[in-house]
């Protein structure tokens, strides 16, 4: 029992490492995207966006096949260009923690969001159903 649970483990560490890389593949091209359009200055903060977007949409998982889900990703996507755009980001060395603490307020702003839509639906698919 011991060692199964040994290697339990290690398949969940794994699994999480998988992740971590499709996650940091997949949103590889939004710097090279940034760069190319010539906001080379941009393209940290746009990757640490697109993080936060692909961890938030991660999470949420379990909604994805509701109607109101990917146009709500969509709308804080959208919504994250001028915010990424206006905020005047540091061109230098920035610390980890800072960068890590950017990434978590964004992911828990985008889930306030997700999770306030699904439960307004949410609300409105009870009405429309009692109204029925």
């Amino acid at each position: 029992m011991r060692g199964r649970g040994r290697g339990m483990a290690e398949q969940s560490r794994l699994k999480t490492t998988l992740l971590a890389l499709v996650l940091g593949v997949a949103v590889a091209p939004v710097p090279l995207a940034v760069r190319h359009l010539g906001r080379p200055g941009l393209q940290w903060p746009s990757y640490l966006a697109a993080v936060a977007m692909a961890l938030a949409t991660k999470e949420s998982w379990a909604h994805h096949r509701r109607w109101w889900f990917w146009p709500t990703v969509i709308a804080i996507a959208a919504l994250h260009v001028p915010l990424l755009l206006l905020i005047h980001w540091p061109t230098g060395w920035v610390p980890a923690p800072i960068m890590i603490l950017f990434v978590i307020t964004d992911a828990v702003a985008i889930f306030i969001v997700i999770g306030f839509v699904g439960k307004l639906n949410s609300k409105i698919d009870a009405r429309g159903v009692a109204d029925h």
